[in-house]
């Protein structure tokens, strides 16, 4: 049972409250309203065994009438405590279709419903929420560092930020690029480095237990692939494991493709990503020291060996290197984005709006790439560069099907009758004929 009083806003205190911002959320239009008009909706308060009126649910209406000095507020009376867990329901669905009600609010109070014991799909029952949100929100709530980060991030993007909590760097960086609209690319990358440098720390320590050498950082800077290496007469050298110089370095190199994570790779090779794998490469760190020559010299270019440098050079070569590198991982971590992307787009059941023109115009582009000549005796490319721009969705569907013929037209040769697995004439006609 619940009755109405009217009490002095002043004699109000507060109890856990989901919207943490509700202070510094009012507005000097929402007090005056509440100055002129007053409380219109009764706020919903507990009054305990002492005395002491505790509000449930209208926290803003509360501080606005104190900052308004009213005299008095209508407060409904509950007679029986609210569990703590309901408590924070109440508050959470009140304010969560509510403007200004934040993603940290919403998450903490999540993770407090968590803490009074209640499971994901019991809070997803009762807020209405999916139970991945939930599930997120819940993850995010153990992490300070991630709560705090949801003033910038999305609860999506604060949960990516769980993997790097010890490292302030990256989660910097991170939230910086969610600034920019660069999340993914810069979360991509920091993966990779993050994925490279435990499989460094590995597969060196695998290597050390087998009795390999490591080349230092330095070593490595005027090392040579031992298969690059000569004899002073032009040799191949087959063995060089006797060379004082022999070690190993650890070089991160791409894959074009692994398709099962349990194909096996070659000993002390480490796969990093779907297209990245660390593997093992035997070095001699003093070439010329050691007697040896660049087998591969004259294939090179004309830059000029380590050796003729001057320090100069080398630092040029350096810092160009360290260009190099860092613009290779940032290509890799924007692949792993746009693949993704691709995967997902691959999902939906119809293309999006224009896409015909895309495709039409793609198709152009790739007609210097191909065998396409017959294309210029069945279809004009001065008309088609301007019919491109003008053409309707069905016209542009026949021109991507007259250069797809084309190129089929232009792969067919006398052997086609005899392998016609070559270039399948006979199913494609079929297709042709099909719509008639």
């Amino acid at each position: 049972m619940a009755t109405i009083e009217y009490l002095s806003p002043s004699d109000l205190t507060f109890a856990d409250n989901v919207r943490s911002t509700a202070a510094e959320s009012l507005t000097q239009a929402f007090v005056q309203s509440i100055s002129e008009r007053g409380v219109l909706e009764p706020i919903l308060a507990h009054r305990g065994e002492d005395g002491t009126v505790t509000v449930l649910a209208g926290h803003r209406r509360t501080l606005a009438a104190q900052q308004a000095e009213l005299a008095s507020v209508p407060v409904i009376i509950q007679e029986v405590e609210q569990k703590r867990a309901d408590r924070i329901i109440d508050q959470l669905t009140e304010n969560l279709h509510r403007e200004g009600l934040g993603t940290s609010d919403v998450t903490q109070a999540i993770g407090q419903l968590a803490l009074e014991g209640l499971s994901v799909t019991a809070i997803a029952k009762q807020t209405a929420m999916s139970r991945k949100e939930v599930k997120t929100a819940v993850s995010v709530a153990k992490s300070p560092v991630l709560v705090n980060a949801l003033h910038t991030l999305t609860l999506d993007q604060a949960a990516e930020l769980e993997a790097f909590v010890d490292d302030p760097e990256a989660v910097a960086k991170l939230i910086e690029a969610a600034e920019d609209d660069y999340f993914d690319h810069t979360l991509s990358q920091l993966r990779l480095e993050k994925a490279e440098k435990a499989g460094r720390v590995e597969l060196t320590a695998e290597l050390e237990a087998a009795g390999h050498r490591i080349a230092t950082e330095e070593e490595a800077e005027n090392a040579l692939d031992t298969r690059r290496l000569r004899t002073s007469d032009g040799d191949r050298i087959e063995d060089h494991t006797g060379c004082p110089g022999h070690a190993h370095i650890i070089e991160s190199r791409y894959v074009w493709h692994i398709d099962d994570e349990d194909e096996r790779l070659d000993e002390f090779e480490l796969r990093i990503s779907d297209r990245r794998v660390l593997s093992l490469v035997e070095v001699c760190v003093d070439p010329k020291g050691n007697g040896h020559t660049d087998g591969w010299s004259s294939h090179a270019t004309s830059k000029k060996s380590r050796e003729d440098m001057t320090e100069e050079e080398k630092e040029e070569a350096r810092v160009e290197r360290r260009r190099v590198i860092a613009n290779n991982k940032g290509w890799d971590a924007a692949t792993e984005v746009r693949r993704e992307w691709l995967a997902n787009f691959a999902q939906a059941k119809t293309a999006p709006k224009g896409a015909h023109k895309l495709i039409a115009a793609f198709l152009w582009t790739l007609r210097d790439y191909g065998n396409y000549s017959p294309l210029a005796s069945i279809y004009d490319e001065k008309k088609a560069e301007k019919e491109l721009a003008t053409a309707s969705a069905g016209r542009l569907t026949q021109i991507a099907l007259i250069w797809h013929l084309a190129k089929w037209e232009a792969n067919t040769t006398r052997d086609t009758w005899r392998r016609p697995q070559s270039a399948d004439p006979s199913s494609t006609t079929r297709n042709i004929a099909a719509p008639g």
